[in-house]
């Protein structure tokens, strides 16, 4: 009798740990996926713009950094054929789920819809940012454009 109370007491005790084990690899699991899916959400989508400089016609560019700097320096992603852009002149990035828009110290300053750009903005489509005599439109990203 007394075997059979040990043999039970191991048994309870196994499916007691296998038990644990299962619930730890479980949340373990879960947490992981909730992780991966918060990183999924905050990586930035492809950003299609309108690039319009003077006396050359208008260009289609999708870029899919989460920062854009744009000037007349060779370490800006958009760099326009207007002498009237800055070296660094601007920046476009991502943040919190949407675009922003930010003059970075031009000489000639940047403005959204013809309204001068003094702090960081939101970007919307059909927005409209001037650096210089140079024209952005921005385009929306369609779902299939997402990382």
């Amino acid at each position: 009798m007394a075997a059979y109370l040990a043999l039970g007491a191991r048994l309870l005790a196994a499916l007691v740990l296998y038990a644990f084990l299962g619930m730890a690899f479980f949340l373990l699991w879960q947490a992981l996926f909730s992780q991966a899916a918060m990183l999924k959400k905050n990586k930035a989508p492809h950003l299609t713009l309108r690039l319009t400089t003077p006396n050359l016609s208008p260009q289609v560019i999708s870029l899919e950094h989460p920062e854009i700097l744009i000037g007349r320096e060779a370490d800006c992603a958009l760099q326009p054929n207007d002498p009237s852009v800055s070296a660094h002149h601007a920046r476009i990035f991502y943040r919190s789920g949407q675009w922003w828009a930010e003059d970075i110290g031009s000489t000639n300053g940047s403005q959204i819809n013809e309204t001068p750009l003094l702090t960081p903005a939101i970007l919307v489509e059909g927005d409209v940012l001037q650096c210089g005599q140079t024209l952005i439109e921005i385009l929306t990203p369609t779902e299939e454009t997402y990382v």
